[in-house]
């Protein structure tokens, strides 16, 4: 596949908004008109008979929704002696036509590189990922929206070494790519576990960072400093005011399989990463929290969420202050969580809309079952928080028995009203070699005004970026949460019309193009001369 790229470096700043606002209006008909009401259908990016796992998904200003994920190994195959299978695959969508996935060649052991990628507003795709069987290194790799397709068409670079495994990537306003990812750091003494194994390094939280396009990057900076104690699931946000949020789970240990989740953590930087606050500590109810995660409203809020390992639910909490201080943790009404023994690796995202509601996407159930019979169908839902209270819980989809296992629902939200949603679904639960692992792609028009992006610049050519070297880390004191009052949330949430919605989205957009074109062929100046 080939696409031929959506604005030409010379074409005026008019034509170009013009042409990303009818990009964007095909993009949206082409899913709207799908639907009647919520979210449409979900879509199968993978190959139906694929092991296909963890993708993310970005937006560019055009409207191109790009997908990548974890392996397309085949079922029926085998996986080689050295345990090499296809890595990262990638997929894109442009005006309601997904392409067919395409294998990137990244090489290297194993089947989970947990890819992420963010896109900047040059047209640039920015991805990291771990490679080698147990994460040997950090690949950083770049490419255009237009070249994305070809693995040529990706540079390379490795951000660090040892033993890594997730990682996360996000571009602010000023085309900073700020990266963070786990890595191993080794004690000067190991030690012994009750059960008489030798632990001689688990995992810390770093983070990078380049001003310049991904040529330069600097040193690696130890977000997190707990010698003895493993650190997981790390998530990197940027909200619209390029604040800089940043979660991880504590307690436990990926690779050394080390350690029970404790605390999730949440840290931040107003100051495009060069200094971070001190990490702030959730722990409530039981001191057993996981999949932690966080949002900004972008109006100086934050929004906080995690799950217990030991009890079934869902919890938040809330700052007004950009994170100085919390609500108390509460959960969330009317959304339970599967037990956590089905999956270590699932995870819970967030964004805002152009109106400030957060949305959060989550693998849950809308109730727990009666007894130990009863089977409640696992569904990936979507969840709205409006600043005071949590909507009703809308489903995604609901998975009834036999249709699959979801995990790892990916969001990101276009032209400030435009919800695309990513996940996996497993056909076995506790399924082995032949268990199928299957991509899904769903979208939702959000009760939010439609934001049209600025004019891309011009495109300029990106150099291979270079290595720098790595500093000694600091030691960062540790608060913990001060919680002050929250109300539980209440009401239930009504939809409005969606061919009200859409007719009234479409209208601005129509007026624009109306009037663009009317500048463009010189009518006003014809009219004014008579």
């Amino acid at each position: 596949m080939n696409w031929k790229p959506l604005l030409s470096r010379r074409m005026t700043t008019a034509a170009a908004q013009a042409l990303i606002a009818l990009g964007i209006l095909i993009s949206l008909s082409s899913y709207v008109l799908a639907q009647e009401r919520g979210w449409s259908e979900p879509m199968l990016l993978s190959v139906a008979d694929s092991w296909s796992w963890f993708p993310d998904i970005a937006v560019d200003l055009g409207g191109r929704i790009h997908v990548v994920y974890d392996g397309n190994r085949r079922v029926s195959q085998d996986v080689s002696e050295d345990g090499s299978v296809p890595a990262v695959m990638y997929t894109v969508s442009q005006g309601g036509e997904w392409g067919e996935p395409n294998d990137l060649h990244l090489g290297g052991r194993g089947n989970i590189f947990r890819s992420a990628i963010a896109v900047d507003r040059f047209g640039n795709l920015h991805m990291v990922c771990k490679r080698g069987g147990a994460g040997s290194e950090l690949d950083y790799r770049q490419a255009s929206v237009e070249t994305a397709y070809s693995a040529q068409g990706w540079n390379r670079h490795v951000l660090d070494k040892g033993v890594i495994y997730m990682s996360d990537v996000a571009v602010d306003s000023d085309n900073v790519i700020h990266v963070v990812y786990e890595k191993w750091v080794p004690f000067e003494e190991p030690f012994i576990t009750e059960g008489g194994r030798e632990i001689s390094q688990l995992s810390d939280i770093f983070c990078r960072r380049s001003v310049d396009g991904g040529r330069t990057w600097s040193i690696p900076v130890n977000l997190s400093q707990t010698p003895r104690v493993g650190d997981y699931r790390v998530q990197l946000k940027v909200d619209a005011n390029d604040m800089i949020h940043v979660t991880w789970d504590e307690g436990f240990d990926r690779w050394a399989l080390y350690g029970e989740p404790r605390v999730g953590i949440y840290i931040n930087s107003t100051d495009g990463g060069q200094t971070w606050s001190s990490p702030v500590q959730f722990y409530m109810p039981e001191h057993t929290n996981a999949q932690m995660a966080a949002a900004s409203d972008n109006r100086g809020n934050v929004l906080a969420v995690w799950r217990s390992t030991s009890i079934d639910r869902v919890y938040y909490a809330w700052s007004t202050d950009g994170g100085l201080s919390w609500s108390e943790a509460q959960p969330i009404p009317a959304f339970y969580t599967r037990s956590y023994n089905e999956t270590m690796f699932d995870a819970y995202d967030m964004m805002a809309d152009s109106a400030g509601n957060i949305h959060l996407v989550a693998v849950g159930r809308s109730r727990l079952p009666v007894g130990r019979g009863e089977d409640v169908p696992l569904g990936v839902y979507h969840l709205v928080w409006d600043g005071e209270r949590w909507l009703a819980p809308e489903p995604v989809y609901v998975y009834e028995a036999e249709r699959g296992f979801p995990e790892y629902p990916k969001l990101v939200i276009s032209a400030g009203n435009q919800l695309h949603v990513v996940w996996f679904v497993r056909d076995q639960q506790f399924g082995g070699a032949h268990t199928t692992y299957r991509i899904f792609y769903s979208y939702l028009e959000a009760e939010a005004p439609l934001q049209f992006p600025e004019p891309t610049p011009t495109l300029t050519p990106t150099p291979a970026p270079t290595v720098t070297s790595t500093p000694l880390p600091t030691v960062t004191p540790w608060p913990t949460v001060n919680p002050t009052t929250s109300g539980m949330p209440s009401g239930v949430y009504t939809d409005i019309d969606d061919t009200l919605r859409l007719l009234a989205s479409v209208l601005p957009i129509g007026v624009l193009l109306f009037l663009l074109a009317a500048v463009r062929l010189g009518w006003f100046r014809k009219l004014l001369s008579r």
